[in-house]
């Protein structure tokens, strides 16, 4: 063999030991790799587990969609359900009914910022066509009294929208509203000044029918119904005008509170016990009742006195005379029983310069004229001075 031979085959030999040894290295390598990579994904997941991941529940898959839901399932708390008997129950009137003020008709109002409201309650509303006062616009009362508003004093059609009626209370020129109050129809007067009533009922969806009543408290003296007296004696009778001047034209009507006490029928009151009758006295006109309060002390009738002043010859307590003119006049007084009793008197002028008392011989007393004027002539029972006559002279 040549040389040349020799040396091809031992360069053959090189490359082929080179080659596998290259082989062999690489799949080592790439499996020590491979190895390394999955202990370092190992060791990862470890590591994640410890600083907690969320619960795979909370992560992005894909929540089940609603046709996968059993048929019995609950919508979350802020999705009201649709059309179910609950929401039906939740939104009715009669629950709105109960929020409202018992002192008013109550009415299911839409909330002006929902732009669109749930449509069950609007198919729920009887929603009024006309909404028209039938009493003054215009009421008066005096302070700390009342007024009633009475039959039908507002009409609304259809009737059945009349449930859903409310009013409001504000006040005008500086007034407070909390001056006057409004509860079953009765206004009442609390602090002087001026107040609107307004009274609202649903036309449409968020359209409104209004109308309103002006009440103005005033602090004056009622001038329609006037107490002559405060008193009542037990045993006697006494007419309407005896005990109280109506001026006016209106209906009245009387109720007595303490039928206990007083007695009230064909325009006469009747005591009958002792004590502090109340009397409620209501004018009515146009679907206003205006309500007043007195009261009347009923007291036994008292005792006759011992002793009364007679004068004679008079149509009057009244007496003229011209100057410088003597006058007699005669008296007498007498006893409980109407008998003439020996009593002597005093006599006064409420101004001797223009009436002088000359003598008091019983029966006549003897007076005189001085000037022009008018003096009071008082005749007082010595023994009781409580027991007084008066007369006037004039003297032209």
């Amino acid at each position: 063999m040549s040389k040349k031979t020799v040396t091809f085959s031992i360069y053959c030999i090189l490359i082929i030991t080179v080659l596998v040894l290259f082989l062999v290295f690489f799949s080592i390598n790439s499996a020590s790799a491979t190895e390394e990579n999955n202990s370092q994904s190992s060791t990862q997941v470890s590591e994640d587990e410890q600083v907690g991941l969320p619960d795979i529940d909370d992560t992005d898959e894909d929540e089940p969609s609603i046709d996968d839901l059993p048929d019995d399932s609950t919508d979350e708390p802020n999705d009201p359900p649709i059309d179910s008997d609950e929401t039906d129950d939740n939104d009715s009137t009669s629950d709105v009914e109960d929020e409202t003020n018992d002192n008013q008709p109550s009415i299911d109002v839409d909330d002006e910022t929902n732009s669109d409201p749930p449509t069950d309650i609007e198919d729920d509303i009887t929603y009024a066509t006309t909404l028209t006062l039938k009493c003054p616009r215009s009421i008066t009362i005096t302070l700390s009294k009342s007024v009633s508003l009475i039959g039908d004093y507002i009409l609304i059609r259809p009737a059945d929208s009349v449930r859903y009626l409310t009013y409001t209370i504000s006040g005008k020129y500086g007034s407070e509203p909390s001056g006057i109050t409004f509860s079953d129809n009765i206004i009442t007067a609390k602090e002087v000044g001026t107040y609107y009533i307004e009274f609202t009922v649903p036309k449409s969806n968020g359209h409104y029918l209004t109308d309103g009543i002006q009440v103005s408290v005033v602090d004056i003296e009622n001038t329609n119904i006037v107490q002559v007296t405060t008193t009542l004696y037990i045993g006697s009778e006494y007419s309407l005008s005896e005990v109280f001047e109506c001026n006016t034209k209106t209906d009245i009507k009387i109720t007595v509170v303490d039928t206990n006490l007083l007695k009230y029928g064909n325009r006469t009151f009747t005591p009958i016990s002792e004590g502090e009758a109340r009397i409620e006295i209501s004018l009515i006109y146009d679907y206003v009742k205006y309500n007043y309060c007195y009261s009347l002390a009923i007291e036994p009738k008292p005792l006759p006195p011992e002793y009364t002043i007679e004068i004679y010859d008079l149509d009057r307590d009244l007496i003229e005379l011209t100057i410088d003119t003597y006058y007699f006049i005669q008296y007498n007084v007498i006893d409980k029983n109407g008998v003439t009793a020996q009593q002597k008197i005093k006599v006064t002028s409420s101004n001797a310069e223009i009436v002088e008392v000359i003598s008091i011989d019983h029966p006549l007393i003897l007076i005189k004229s001085e000037q022009k004027g008018e003096v009071i002539l008082t005749l007082t029972c010595l023994s009781d001075e409580s027991i007084t006559k008066e007369l006037k002279i004039i003297v032209k």
